[in-house]
């Protein structure tokens, strides 16, 4: 890790987002960039969430492809006095996103083992059930097709086919209920 550089400590303690300038924002994002290292990169994007309830001018995004990433990713945020929010499909309105200032970790580049975003262990003599491993950016339309190649199916999960799985387990929404 990258300890941040001193002129980087003094921007980011004076930083106030509700206050700042594109100018100001910039030079936060080059302290981000500067103790993440060249991977992931920083952007500065607005967001808008996909009922276009919530809605920010400035958001820092990162999309970081690796565990490190992410770690590289949270400690410049702490560096940085920036709070981190995971941001999938934005497929809710509730304020759980980050607003001006903050970081959104978008987990869409993240894979699992030799980059495969869905993994079954089917039943085996060990193991009377199957094990699926699905990366966090996985939609629930992607498991589904998935899970019928392989010969199963997830009946229980979201309604809403373009949720992440993450997404939709971290905020305990969208779930098939059984009547």
């Amino acid at each position: 890790m990258i300890h941040p550089a001193l002129s980087c400590m003094y921007i980011c303690t004076l930083f106030n987002p509700d206050l700042s300038v594109s100018s100001q924002l910039r030079l936060v994002q080059k302290c981000l960039q500067d103790v993440v290292g060249p991977s992931p990169r920083v952007l500065l994007e607005s967001f808008t969430n996909w009922a276009e309830l919530i809605s920010y001018d400035r958001v820092f995004v990162m999309k970081p492809e690796s565990v490190e990433e992410i770690q590289r990713a949270v400690y410049a945020a702490h560096a940085c006095r920036r709070q981190v929010r995971a941001v999938g499909s934005s497929h809710s309105s509730s304020p759980l996103f980050g607003d001006r200032g903050h970081i959104h970790l978008n987990l869409s580049n993240l894979a699992l083992e030799n980059g495969k975003r869905v993994i079954l262990q089917p039943l085996n003599p060990d193991r009377p059930v199957a094990v699926v491993k699905v990366a966090p950016s996985v939609t629930q339309a992607e498991l589904d097709r998935e899970l019928e190649v392989m010969g199963y199916a997830f009946p229980f999960g979201p309604l809403v086919s373009d949720v992440t799985v993450a997404g939709s387990i971290a905020t305990s929404s969208h779930v098939r209920h059984i009547a």
